[in-house]
């Protein structure tokens, strides 16, 4: 049978669920899904085809080949809002809304929030969770970001990161709450919690974003998360 679209994935460094969304909407429209990009990150310069979905990130490259193609583009995500495309996002605030209310209602006093780096989307989850926090009189520490600022070229100095941050753990007061960026930061919290000889949940309850079983049911600890749809939000990107 042939497809009766084309549709570029330039989803270079994005999550599976979105993958999942955009194949999803694919099989019952008979999309062909030109998929080179997760393999390669590679710009396909001079492709044609019908469509693109995209996960720009922080790829100025990327976001002028969109820009400049021709063609209908929908983006995932709201990381670049200095360009103009039309666009999926989820509800960031209100995902650190729920986060902080799972914490609550288990009774916590002490809260830290653990970015993954200094972004628009990193903003509105710290600012839902820590505004909800502040209604109850709570204040929340930041953890260093996983992504640590002044580190050139595609590299993270990991020793200096965990030294930070293994001691942020150690000094804040127990029982602690810890709201992760997304379900690998809360992980990295939990692997850094046991080089830290604290209990998990007993002395450092820890949370995530996306409720990614890969990595959620893999863990000694298992990883309680927020559900955030990214699948779903994909297939609203593709339709």
């Amino acid at each position: 049978m042939k497809s009766d679209k084309t549709v570029l994935l330039a989803l270079t460094d994005a999550h599976h669920g979105f993958f999942k969304g955009v194949a999803r909407y694919a099989r019952e429209h008979r999309w062909h899904l030109v998929t080179d990009m997760i393999y390669t990150a590679k710009i396909p310069v001079g492709w044609r085809g019908d469509g693109v979905i995209s996960f720009i990130g922080y790829r100025d490259d990327l976001a002028e080949f969109l820009l400049s193609i021709g063609v209908p583009v929908v983006e995932i995500s709201m990381v670049r809002n200095d360009i103009s495309l039309p666009r999926v996002e989820g509800d960031n605030e209100m995902i650190g809304r729920l986060a902080a209310e799972h914490f609550l209602e288990r009774r916590f006093r002490h809260y830290a929030w653990a970015p993954l780096m200094d972004d628009t989307v990193n903003g509105e989850r710290y600012r839902g969770f820590a505004n909800r926090l502040a209604r109850e009189k709570f204040t929340c520490h930041i953890l260093p970001p996983a992504d640590l600022p002044g580190v050139a070229g595609g590299t993270v100095n990991w020793t200096r990161r965990r030294k930070l941050l293994m001691r942020d753990l150690q000094r804040l007061p127990k029982p602690l709450a810890v709201f992760g960026y997304n379900d690998c930061v809360a992980a990295d919290i939990i692997n850094a919690c046991e080089e830290s000889r604290l209990l998990v949940p007993e002395s450092v309850a820890v949370l995530g974003v996306d409720n990614d079983t890969i990595l959620c049911e893999c863990l000694r600890v298992p990883l309680s998360s927020v559900c955030h749809d990214l699948e779903g939000m994909a297939y609203r990107a593709a339709a």
